[in-house]
């Protein structure tokens, strides 16, 4: 013991002669701790605490060292544990830490393992919250922040949310910090009721404003767009600035979607974006194409493409890839002028350019044109090694059995499956269904194993392929298993959806007056539902119509009003042949509706006018389907083939008084080089007989068969109908 003590005095003599030295001040108390850590601590603190805490206590509670200890304050510790810090002794510091615990030193440590790279960081931060519990040292907000970054920076964000919930039973301060931090590990762990809690603190009133990433980080978290619409006012009243991902993050909430609100935060964007020094950056300017084409405003999409001072690949790519659906052929041009600039294209180019053929395709124009091209785009994918990619494999399929080969699309997709090992999922299971659907019921069988082998035993609980099912099984000829998904929908099952309704709909209407019944009950179950939307109330029009109840359909028409839902197109045009079924007592709501939308040229287009035409004619007055005739071309809407068949058949119904008017008819159809239509010639040769020109009739006959427009046609087959299907009316 006598040697202890002496050994200690001895030490005790030479440090403070060095210290005398060096002309530092150092506490008696400073001495002894390092003589203690130096000839008894070990390097590491997986030893008895308990014991050598005790044994400091002892040398402090001596009488040699009373003074010494009386005279050490928090200011010259904090000093002290920094020194240390600064010349890397780490250890050391640690340790003195451990036997002179203070708020001060806590944080100095704390603060080193925050920013230093150290392997064991987390066990030693871990290590001071325990101590400082255990010691009933009283924390701060700054120690509470300097925990939680490092628990943040390991990804322990339960003790972030841990210490945020204690704050309150501690008195402390929830302050800007600390927000920042809880922030932080909200979006990390997608907290959405967190991020509720936080939007809340904020529209409470605080007496701190976060800074701009936690701002993101909670709206990002909360995911609704009034959130969005509230931050993004808070922001600006408290003047901070939105930065590059600020903005990224903000516009994906204005993607995929046409909500007046989302269209709302859109312009907000643009308008600070504008004002900003990040105009015209490409990250930003590019994503702003994306954002107007998404919400279809193609035309300042457009504008912003031509504006841009850098047009690289990916601008390229959003152009192709987004003006697919609503432009298709934009995004055909747009792949050609990408490849032009030397550019080569990669998934998602090729990606949007298959899908745009596929719905150009279609459309049943210049389809052999487009599935051409999408061969030719399909080599060029198999060359740069694509056809790997699951959103190729998948574009591929559409492409195919849009534009006329759906058969290729099946062949595709057991290559896939048998070649390629791939699992198929949803996207690409729901287009080979559509490719069988257009097949028909020749490849119901392979439509059943599909179903049996992928959809039941890893898809069972899918609407999108459910609703896919409902719709193969109709085209392939077995309504019953399309009505027995469905019932197995409405058992909640899989849960049903707007597109389920739509689809089941459609197949009523293909059955027309016999599925009556069935019709009513699905119409039940929307109102159950309480999913009333303008899709939903055209396919109910359009079944009520095909089903013998166009009374039904008009009415559904007049509620659109009471329920403020506004009527597109489409509404309008189930509404004019329900009242063709009706005939003249529903011709004056027939002129009333079509007042209505002769100023709205988006809404008077060929499809429109060809349905008045009709209209008028089975109301008793095919006078005023000639008037709406010259409607078309007043508004210079480019006719097809429908409209002129429809035209043609007014005409046959008016007789010879009308002759002059079908030689006008004649004479546009050869203007728009429509004239090899077998429809139309079909058309015309029953309009110039019902006329009394037979012998033009004739010749027009000789004309298609010297010229092999088509072996059926209205005078070899001896149709003598007024019009119907065999004029595709």
């Amino acid at each position: 013991m006598l040697r202890s003590r002496g050994g200690l005095i001895h030490s005790l003599w030479l440090i403070g002669r060095t210290v005398l030295s060096l002309q530092k001040p150092l506490l008696v108390s400073h001495a002894i701790h390092t003589h203690r850590c130096f000839f008894s601590a070990p390097s590491s603190l997986a030893f008895n605490l308990n014991s050598r805490r005790f044994e400091c206590r002892r040398y402090y509670s001596s009488t040699n060292f009373q003074n010494a200890a009386e005279t050490n304050t928090t200011e010259t510790t904090e000093s002290y544990i920094k020194t240390l810090l600064h010349d890397k002794r780490i250890d050391e510091a640690f340790r003195y830490f451990y036997y002179n615990v203070t708020p001060g030193d806590a944080l100095a440590l704390l603060t080193y393992y925050r920013f230093e790279e150290t392997p064991d960081y987390y066990e030693k931060a871990m290590e001071i919250f325990q101590i400082i519990n255990r010691e009933k040292i009283p924390w701060n907000e700054q120690l509470v922040s300097a925990v939680m970054s490092i628990a943040n920076k390991k990804g322990d964000f339960a003790t972030t949310f841990q210490l945020y919930t204690k704050m309150p039973k501690l008195n402390l301060k929830f302050d800007r910090s600390c927000f920042n931090k809880v922030s932080f590990a909200v979006y990390k762990t997608q907290d959405k009721h967190m991020a509720k809690k936080l939007l809340q603190i904020l529209k409470k009133g605080v007496d701190f404003v976060p800074n701009i990433a936690s701002c993101d980080f909670i709206v990002m978290t909360a995911k609704n767009i009034n959130d969005y619409l509230w931050m993004w006012d808070y922001v600006k009243k408290n003047q901070l600035t939105p930065n590059v991902p600020t903005y990224i993050n903000y516009l994906k909430a204005c993607y995929h979607t046409r909500g007046t609100k989302h269209k709302k935060l859109g312009e907000l964007l643009y308008a600070q974006y504008l004002q900003s020094s990040e105009v015209h950056r490409p990250p930003i300017h590019n994503m702003f194409v994306q954002m107007f084409a998404t919400q279809g405003n193609i035309p300042k999409s457009l504008q912003l493409f031509d504006e841009a001072k850098v047009v690289d690949e990916k601008l390229y790519t959003i152009m192709v890839n987004f003006m697919a659906e609503p432009r298709p052929h934009l995004s055909l041009e747009f792949y050609d002028k990408m490849q032009k600039a030397g550019f080569t294209p990669q998934e998602h180019a090729y990606t949007g350019v298959l899908k745009a053929l596929g719905i150009l395709g279609d459309q049943k124009h210049n389809t052999i044109y487009f599935l051409e091209r999408g061969k030719q785009i399909h080599r060029e994918v198999a060359e740069n090694n694509l056809e790997y990619r699951e959103s190729v494999q998948t574009a591929l399929l559409q492409m195919y059995y849009k534009t006329g080969e759906p058969h290729t699309a099946l062949q595709l997709f057991d290559k896939y499956v048998n070649d390629f090992k791939v699992t198929p999922k949803q996207h690409l299971l729901n287009n080979v269904l559509g490719a069988i659907a257009r097949i028909g019921p020749e490849a119901l069988d392979r439509g059943k194993q599909i179903h049996e082998q992928y959809i039941t035993p890893r898809f069972a609980d899918n609407t999108s392929l459910h609703n896919s099912l409902i719709q193969m099984y109709d085209k392939c000829g077995d309504p019953e298993k399309s009505f027995s998904i469905f019932d197995q929908m409405m058992g909640y099952v899989v849960l049903p959806n707007e597109i389920t309704f739509i689809n089941i709909l459609s197949v009523i209407s293909n059955f027309g007056p016999a599925y009556l019944s069935k019709g009513k009950y699905v119409h039940q179950q929307i109102i159950k539902q309480n999913i009333l939307n303008i899709e939903l109330y055209n396919a109910l029009a359009h079944m009520y119509t095909a089903c013998g109840k166009p009374h039904i359909s008009l009415r559904l028409f007049e509620d659109m009003q009471h329920y403020r839902l506004p009527r597109d197109s489409v509404a309008y045009l189930q509404v004019f042949t329900a009242i063709s079924l009706l005939g003249p007592d529903a011709l004056e709501k027939g002129k009333q509706i079509h007042q209505e939308i002769a100023p709205r040229k988006s809404i008077m287009e060929r499809k429109m006018i060809t349905a008045l035409m009709k209209m008028y004619l089975e109301c008793g007055e095919p006078h005023k389907s000639l008037d709406v005739y010259e409607e078309l071309f007043k508004n210079e809407i480019v006719p097809d083939v429908q409209f002129f068949v429809m035209a043609l058949v007014v005409i046959a119904r008016l007789g010879k008084s009308a002759l002059e008017k079908g030689k006008q008819v004649h004479k546009d159809i050869i203007t728009h080089e429509l004239h090899t239509s077998i429809h139309i010639n079909n058309s015309l040769m029953f309009m110039y007989d019902r006329c009394g020109e037979p012998h033009k009739s004739i010749e027009l006959y000789d004309q298609i068969i010297a010229n092999k427009w088509g072996p059926n046609t209205y005078r070899s087959s001896g149709i003598n109908a007024e019009y119907g299907e065999q004029f595709n009316i």
